[in-house]
């Protein structure tokens, strides 16, 4: 791998395609012995006070919030803890289910990971039936599933019923956006993406997903922006130093720049990675996480018709 990348000056195409596809076999293939299984929260396990909890739940939303595989083990870890102690903590169970949907591309995605989310569905549904949190698991496992179209039609449904609330669904913003990018409709999924970030600006994920979006509609500065933002925050996120050099190394001719961003992020060479900027006092702009405080935004949500 260092040796292609120390080849990328090559004025031809095949110089690029070549770092290029060095960097995508290495950042989305993963061997079988390195896969994961999905940890699901024991059974019977001594109950606590959930004031001793919180701050577990603290480090897991930061671990949460970075948008990146370490983080995203860290925050199932956390969250993990939590809800086996607080078997009540429907909140947590859903950012459990969109931290098992951040990792199923690097899980073994066999039975036993299905039985996993399965099984935090029927817990989250059991203790709030009809509420946002389970939906949330809800839609995880239909995404999961490859039932892509009941996965559309529950997240449009909380859309309509309860995105006016004082509390709104920043989940189901972020899922609208992620399903319509991944069905091909990258303009469309810009505005739920965006409403997403405005409500919970500390979260990584949605700025990423918008960036790639940006890249397939060719607007290449906007994403270019974006995932500036997003290493300004997290110096570590490793696609986005990987996007955003190929970016450089494609679209602007700066080959210098982008080859050093491609070492950075092949190497692990970056920076330390921060917290996200987040202290409690603007932690998360989420609208069921108990404990936490956090102004809600006044900016306006911006939905695509």
């Amino acid at each position: 791998m260092k040796a292609l990348l120390k080849k990328a000056r090559l004025p031809a195409f095949l110089g690029v395609a070549g770092v290029v596809m060095a960097v995508v076999l290495i950042s989305t293939t993963r061997p079988k012995e390195e896969r994961i299984h999905l940890i699901a929260p024991q059974k019977n396990v001594t109950q606590v006070n959930p004031e001793t909890l919180k701050g577990r739940v603290r480090q897991g939303v930061g671990a949460f919030l970075r948008d990146t595989l370490d983080g995203y083990l860290k925050a199932q870890n956390d969250f993990v803890y939590i809800v086996e102690r607080n078997n009540k903590n429907v909140e947590v169970m859903a950012l459990l289910c969109v931290t098992y949907l951040q990792l199923w591309p690097y899980a073994y995605q066999d039975s036993a990971d299905t039985k996993t989310i399965a099984t935090l569905v029927q817990l989250s549904v059991t203790v709030d039936p009809t509420g946002t949190p389970s939906a949330t698991c809800r839609a995880v496992d239909l995404i999961i599933r490859g039932r892509l179209q009941e996965a559309k039609s529950l997240v449009e449904s909380v859309l309509d019923s309860r995105g006016n609330d004082t509390n709104p669904p920043i989940i189901f913003y972020y899922l609208k956006g992620d399903l319509l990018e991944s069905a091909g409709e990258h303009a469309s999924a810009i505005g739920y993406l965006q409403s997403a970030q405005q409500l919970w600006p500390q979260w990584m994920l949605p700025f990423i997903r918008e960036a790639q979006a940006l890249s397939r509609l060719e607007r290449y500065s906007d994403a270019a922006r974006i995932y500036h933002h997003v290493l300004k925050n997290n110096p570590a996120h490793t696609i986005g130093r990987l996007e955003l050099g190929l970016l450089e190394y494609k679209h602007f001719n700066h080959a210098d720049q982008g080859e050093k961003l491609l070492k950075q992020a092949v190497d692990g060479r970056m920076r330390p990675e921060r917290r996200c900027r987040a202290g409690i006092s603007v932690w998360p702009r989420f609208p069921w996480a108990r404990g936490i405080r956090g102004r809600r935004s006044n900016t306006p949500r911006r939905r695509t018709p």
